[in-house]
């Protein structure tokens, strides 16, 4: 928790320094979300999603953006350092006092949190659910996002461990610049979609469909075993980092 408070120190006091850029870059994700909006409307209308009505898309949509802003403003640093783990270029961070993983996760923020987080809390008071009926979308949603986060920063520090010319060529594929996939590593933006956004979007299906009866409650089960997993993971890559920046 302590690291987690320092984290957000830092990122407030980076706000307060640019306060007129933040701002905007909070108001134009909160109207493209609104936008986004206007396109699962049309689809919800269409009768696109079987047995979803609009408070089902708002229920998705405001948790998908309530997420999101919470890891941006948060965690981000989750996605954005991944490369600095794969180029061992985090002792700083992991050098610190605390917890590696917190002190990794709260090493950077996005200002476009704000536009997430602040739609995605419009669209859940729409929805018309009952409070704990959207803590639970969010948690479980949340705690799925974050753990493949931790996983896939986990993954990357085993494979730099295990054999860095084999994982040079293979992180090479996202690194070239003359190779499609460099966007999704180079690109924070990029790099949010394909890590956060759309495995989000997927994981946050099920807790819906939990409360509509679409889904068995016992898929819940998975939650503790994915998150111990990817701590697990974790750990064992830190070892492997520490061993070879030793």
């Amino acid at each position: 928790m302590k690291e987690i408070i320092i984290g957000l120190r830092r990122n407030v006091l980076s706000f307060l320094s640019f306060p007129t850029a933040a701002l905007a870059e909070g108001l134009g994700m909160f109207l493209s979300n609104m936008m986004f909006l206007l396109v699962w409307a049309t689809l919800v209308s269409k009768s696109a999603i079987a047995g979803w009505g609009i408070r089902e898309a708002c229920l998705f949509l405001g948790t998908s953006f309530a997420v999101y802003g919470v890891i941006s403003l948060l965690f981000m640093g989750l996605v954005t350092k991944i490369e600095d783990v794969a180029l061992g270029n985090v002792d700083h961070i992991f050098l610190r006092p605390g917890s590696p993983l917190l002190h990794l996760a709260t090493s950077d923020m996005k200002f476009s949190g704000l536009g997430d987080l602040t739609s995605g809390l419009l669209l859940l008071y729409f929805s018309s659910y009952p409070l704990p009926a959207i803590a639970f979308v969010f948690l479980v949603s949340l705690i799925t996002v974050m753990s493949f986060l931790i996983f896939l920063n986990g993954v990357v520090m085993l494979l730099r461990a295990i054999s860095w010319e084999a994982f040079g060529e293979l992180f090479d594929i996202f690194l070239v610049q003359e190779t499609w996939p460099v966007h999704a590593v180079k690109d924070p933006y990029y790099r949010f979609l394909f890590t956060v956004v759309i495995p989000g979007m997927l994981s946050i299906v099920v807790p819906i469909e939990i409360i509509l009866g679409q889904s068995s409650p016992l898929l819940l089960l998975l939650l503790p075993l994915w998150l111990a997993f990817s701590l697990f993971v974790w750990r064992e890559g830190l070892k492997r980092y520490e061993g070879l920046q030793g």
